[in-house]
């Protein structure tokens, strides 16, 4: 796990901006609830990366974690390459989902 406040490799793929390493910083999606990942408030949190902007790499599908890096976007359908940092798990993201 990397130390508070170290920045990732990868910029937001949303906004473009530095992405660094939070603890207890994202709230992770609640799909009963209805809320969304990197909202504030109650609800079960994750330490991950995060921009200034609260914007939130993708979590891990195995795992739940959210030391994630994030690259290359596709355009039809719009989705993410991931790879997990705790797991090592190779995953595609649909930005469709949120």
């Amino acid at each position: 796990m990397p130390a508070i406040g170290t920045r990732a490799a990868h910029t937001c793929y949303e906004c473009r901006e530095p992405m660094v390493w939070t603890t207890g910083g994202i709230r992770l999606p609640d799909p009963l609830a209805g809320t969304s990942k990197g909202m504030t408030g109650g609800g079960e949190r994750a330490d991950g990366y995060r921009c200034q902007n609260a914007h939130t790499n993708p979590p891990c599908p195995v795992c739940q974690s959210c030391d994630t890096d994030v690259w290359g976007t596709s355009s039809n359908p719009p989705q993410l390459n991931a790879s997990c940092n705790a797991c090592q798990n190779q995953f595609v993201h649909s930005l469709l989902e949120g």
